[in-house]
């Protein structure tokens, strides 16, 4: 979903990964990441083949 502050994923999971690792290794195999964030723990977006935003958090406060 798009919203006036940017795309929402449509689905989020918490990771135990170390977030800017993974987002590297996603980026480096061409696929289509978002910006990382630094918001309540980092995250990022990642798209799936058909465009739809699937969102990474690691460091979520429990």
């Amino acid at each position: 979903m798009h919203y006036r502050n940017g795309i929402q994923a449509a689905y989020g999971f918490t990771v135990d990964e170390d977030i800017p690792t993974l987002y590297g290794q996603l980026r480096d195999k061409g696929i289509r990441v978002g910006e990382l964030t630094d918001y309540q723990g980092l995250s990022f977006k990642f798209f799936d083949p058909d465009g739809n935003a699937i969102e990474l958090w690691g460091d979520y406060p429990v």
